[in-house]
């Protein structure tokens, strides 16, 4: 790669390592100079000023200053500085958040790098603009992104803009800001000799024994980081760096001394399983070989455990034993005990305000107010600590307040029977007073509100003065009881005269969830006010009033979804759903249907601008191929449901960032018909696609998240937002493929109708493009009996049978042989591990691609290659779960 660093950018530094240029003087700011200032200013001005300013930032350059002064980046030559890992292209997040690298100090002390610049041969480059300071033998990590919930959660000690590694080929240099280069890296990757390594979702990683700037310019000093961080992406941020297993291994199973606790013993080391209670530490963790649930306390089966349960780690002797749950969390054999939960452990609606008690008749407010709670969280509960809140007054629950589920429990203004009307009282919180008319209840503890209930003066709620507001027994729940119209006037007389059941089952209400007495709930009544408002109404068109409750415009009585050119809108016809703006007009039938004024004449074919949305469909996306890079491999398909061919020429396709292009040039599309768009034609290096229109790099599909829009120059004809995995599918290897029952541009809006493809256009790929799509939930998954086994047996069974199977594999019944098992040629690698190919080492000798993963032999099977069939049924199998 060319350099475009001045020659005397190089000159500086290497006069400096070749002796010619010391580092630059530090003078007067090295921390052990001492500042020599005598100063001895005896002004006795007897200011008494008694400012108490706690200020403790000390001034430099002041007499006495005491504070740490640390070397510059201008005091630093080549080498000082040390690039030791880069994280170009991360697998758990994107690039563009997840991209960082690290820079270790071999200065010898403390550095501030505030000043630093980086930069690329190109036009990326960024300058620490604040003090960051790396200590003597200390790493830094840079990262684009600081946010850890988007990053992959890592660790950044410093985030910068301007500034990305590219996955193929690129530099970083370090300079000072007198453009002296402290530390560069050129790295191509890739798996030829002489390439930096090249894993996705892996840092290349320095060796620990070559963190110097000469070293770290070789490529055979970096390997791919081995180490888990974050979400899962692989590498050692901020911290010492793993070996590099072609370095240090002396037993030849891919980890280093460093990490192999047995460096002589291949069947030793982190990549291992561990047996458990054979005295071995086959993974080289540290950990006790008697506690297989990794909480710290050995099997009470084993030694001199205690252990009851060593498959659960949430069960050991300092586990908190949840009580009542049948399970001796604690193990000292017996199960605790706690009848009542407290109010910390409410979650919200586990408690339901059920009756209130604002106006008493026979007594004052003062003394007869009251209101009832009814629990329904599913167990016993004390509720000490319970907030109750009014407009008027706050109090706290300073007593036990115990409350069995499905019981209830008063809590009033005074609880003295003579004086609060005859009111059996649980809990008495003093003269507290409700308002007659508008107020509120509302029940919380310190985390979240449980319940609350907001009544008016009798226009939803009930307001009759000596009457409880009663909620009906049938709705004894936190979201009914937000609704008036399931509350009532209590009807039971209690104590004195007064009507209510406190602490009792509620009255039933008459007409409860239908104040308007239509025969419609206030959940299907959208004004349970007016009982001509209902959904068994009829609807009275263009009056302004939705008497059906359907929730449709009043000014469109077509259901089209375009109100009537007669009442503002621009339907040139309000009787019939076919005619309207968005809608196709057929040539020469003598209708006008898209309401332009003219009727269509008949041509060739419809035009872009001719379309309206939903006549183009968004059918088949491929957003990251397996077996070429997304750079050639990536494709969309779009589907015709205009009625008509069409000429797509003009059509734009855009996201929400700056991907966009626009088709230039004839390209027809039958009606019914799909069309391919692909970043690359040549199904020779894009993965086997047949491309109808070629995009190259102007638009980009993300793995993640990303948006694909299609329009004419007036309106949008359809969209397509996914979202790295909630909702749509997020395959490697296949198609986000739109299930063919919703091929219209509404349904393909809901990620529940896509799913990933099942079919296979090439080895490694699924998808259909340019073909109807495969049905989404349809398909039998593989099984090894059936589909597998078949396989072995008519290619495999020469070599692979019996005792003397070659490779100590026979494949006469090969299940139990090859699936969770390892093999024998690259023991850290099982021959089959379910759902991935990329780990399955048998499937890489069948690819011949066991050298890339550490393995070692020829392709099998010997002499041959499978067929395309048989290998992309073993992949579907392998990926599928292998079953058996």
């Amino acid at each position: 790669m060319a350099r475009t660093i001045s020659t005397l950018f190089f000159l500086l530094p290497l006069l400096a390592l070749l002796g010619c240029e010391d580092k630059p003087d530090t003078g007067d700011t090295t921390a052990s100079e001492t500042d020599t200032d005598t100063d001895t200013d005896t002004d006795t001005d007897t200011d008494t000023d008694t400012d108490t300013d706690t200020d403790t930032q000390l001034e430099t350059g002041e007499t006495g200053d005491t504070g740490p002064v640390y070397a510059g980046v201008d005091d630093l030559v080549y080498g000082d500085l040390v690039i030791t890992e880069i994280m170009a292209d991360p697998a758990s997040v994107t690039d563009a958040k997840g991209e960082w690298f690290e820079i270790y100090n071999a200065f010898g002390e403390t550095v501030n790098l505030e000043g630093l610049v980086v930069q690329d041969d190109g036009s990326n480059d960024f300058t620490v603009e604040l003090e960051l300071l790396l200590e003597s033998g200390g790493r830094l990590v840079f990262g684009v992104n600081s946010d850890t919930e988007q990053n992959g959660n890592l660790q950044v000690d410093y985030d910068y803009a301007g500034f990305s590694l590219s996955n193929s080929s690129d530099s970083i240099y370090l300079l000072n800001t007198a453009s002296v280069l402290l530390d560069e890296v050129e790295y191509t990757r890739g798996d030829a000799a002489g390439e930096f390594p090249s894993t996705a979702g892996a840092a290349m990683s320095l060796h620990p024994s070559a963190e110097d700037a000469v070293s770290n310019d070789d490529p055979g000093n970096w390997c791919d980081a081995r180490s888990t961080y974050g979400d899962g992406d692989l590498g050692t941020p901020g911290e010492p760096n793993d070996s590099c297993p072609s370095l240090t291994d002396s037993d030849g199973d891919l980890f280093t001394a460093d990490l192999d606790c047995d460096d002589a013993d291949p069947e030793i080391n982190p990549g291992a399983t561990e047996i458990w209670y054979d005295g071995v530490d086959q993974d080289c963790d540290g950990w006790s070989d008697y506690d297989a649930d990794l909480d710290g306390f050995d099997s009470a089966e084993h030694a001199a455990g205690d252990d009851c349960d060593d498959t659960d780690a949430s069960i050991n002797p300092s586990a908190e034993d949840i009580p009542d749950d049948g399970i001796d969390q604690d193990c000292d054999g017996v199960d605790a005990t706690d009848p009542y939960a407290d109010v910390e452990s409410l979650a919200e609606g586990e408690l339901v305000i059920t009756e209130i008690m604002k106006n008493p008749s026979e007594v004052a407010d003062e003394t007869g107010e009251w209101f009832e709670i009814y629990n329904v969280s599913g167990r016993d509960l004390n509720l000490l600590g319970l907030v109750v809140q009014a407009s008027s007054f706050t109090f706290t629950v300073e007593a036990d307040l115990e409350i069995t589920d499905g019981g209830y429990v008063v809590l009033g203004a005074n609880d003295d029977l003579a004086l609060n009307g005859g009111v059996d009282i649980d809990y008495e919180y003093g003269p507290l007073l409700l308002d007659n008319g508008e107020d509120f209840l509302l029940l919380s503890n310190s985390v979240l509100d449980v319940d609350g209930v907001e009544f008016d003066v009798g226009i939803i709620f009930p307001s009759s003065p000596g009457y409880s507001l009663t909620l009906n027994p049938d709705n004894l729940n936190a979201v009914d009881n937000d609704e008036g119209a399931y509350w009532c006037d209590a009807s039971t007389e209690y104590g004195l005269g007064d009507h209510g059941t406190p602490g009792a089952e509620n009255d039933s209400c008459p007409s409860a969830g239908d104040a308007d007495g239509d025969g419609f709930s206030i959940d299907e009544d959208c004004d349970d006010t007016d009982p001509t408002i209902n959904p068994a109404a009829e609807e009275i068109w263009y009056d302004g009033v939705d008497q059906d409750c359907d929730g449709w415009s009043d000014l469109d009585a077509d259901y089209d979804t375009f109100d009537s050119d007669g009442y503002g809108g621009d339907d040139c016809d309000d009787t019939d759903p076919t005619i309207n703006p968005a809608a196709t007009d057929f040539p020469d039938d003598g209708i006008d249907q898209d309401c332009d004024g003219v009727d269509a004449t008949l041509g060739a074919a419809l035009s872009v601008e001719d379309l309206a949305y939903g006549d183009l469909v968004i059918t088949e996306i491929m957003q990251n191929p397996a077996v070429v890079d997304d750079s050639v491999g990536e494709w969309f398909e779009v589907y015709n449901d205009s009625g008509l061919d069409v000429d797509l020429d003009g059509l734009q396709v855009y996201d929400e960032g700056s991907d966009t292009f626009t088709v230039t040039g004839e390209l027809l599309v039958e009606a019914g018909m799909r069309l391919v768009f692909g970043r690359n034609a040549d199904p020779l290096v894009n993965g086997g696609v047949n491309v109808d229109y070629e995009f190259l790099d102007e638009m980009q599909l993300a793995n993640g998240y990303d948006e694909l829009y299609l329009a004419n120059t007036t309106e949008l004809l359809d969209a397509v937002v996914w979202d790295d995995g909630a909702t749509f599918p997020d395959p490697s290897g296949a198609s986000m493929n739109l299930d063919p029952d919703h091929t219209d541009a509404t349904a393909n809006d809901d990620g529940s109708n896509w799913c990933e493809a099942s079919s296979f256009y090439a080895p490694g790929n699924a998808g259909s493009p340019g073909l109807v799509n495969d049905e989404c939930g349809v398909g039998v998954a593989l099984s090894h009996a059936t589909d597998i086994q078949p396989i072995w047996d008519a290619q495999c069974s020469g070599c692979h049978t019996g005792g003397a199977a070659s490779g100590g594999l026979a494949l006469d019944d090969a299940y139990d042989q090859i699936v969770n098992v390892a093999s024998n040629e690259l023991p850290s690698m099982d021959r089959v591990e379910p759902l991935d190919t990329a780990i399955s080492y048998l499937w890489q000798k069948l690819q011949g691609t066991q050298a890339d993963v550490g393995g070692s032999g020829d392709q099998m099977p010997l002499g041959s290659v499978l067929s395309d069939e048989d290998l992309t049924s073993i992949q579907s199998w392998i990926e599928e779960g292998a079953e058996p």
